[in-house]
């Protein structure tokens, strides 16, 4: 498990070094963000197992978690800009910048938020970080990603 782990970061971290540069094509923006995403949510996941009790608490492991989710969440966010329309995202991505962007850092610091509380061990600490993670997550779901 651990070696998934170093995987998935290296992977991302190599991945946003090509973020910082605009894509060739729309295409390949839309797929870094979806890829992303669906690093977040495994790693997201994992934590959840982990604070409904349907697996033991591991406070290292689930330390590493949260830190991993913080380097990952801002990733996705680097692929959306004008010109990269399309894929998951609805037109108010890029039509309400203002509110994308403040629902990202919404999210960005519920994050970092349950990063802080995981280092704690405070399990009733760490599950109002976790859902305050989760409502963020949904609500930008809700009002900027299309439906499945």
């Amino acid at each position: 498990m651990k070696s998934s782990v170093v995987v998935a970061a290296t992977c991302m971290a190599l991945l946003s070094l090509t973020a910082n540069a605009e894509f060739l094509k729309p295409k390949e923006a839309q797929d870094y963000r979806h890829h992303g995403m669906e690093f977040i949510g495994d790693n997201f996941k994992r934590m959840g197992h982990m604070v409904k009790g349907e697996q033991p608490y591991d406070k290292e492991a689930f330390a590493k978690y949260a830190n991993l989710l913080k380097t990952l969440a801002p990733l996705p966010f680097e692929a959306f800009y004008k010109g990269t329309e399309g894929g998951d995202a609805k037109d108010e991505v890029f039509s309400d910048p203002d509110g994308f962007n403040k629902a990202k850092d919404k999210m960005l610091v519920a994050v970092e938020r349950l990063a802080t509380e995981a280092e704690s061990g405070d399990m009733s600490k760490i599950k109002v970080a976790f859902g305050g993670v989760g409502q963020s997550c949904k609500a930008c779901h809700d009002n900027y990603r299309k439906d499945d």
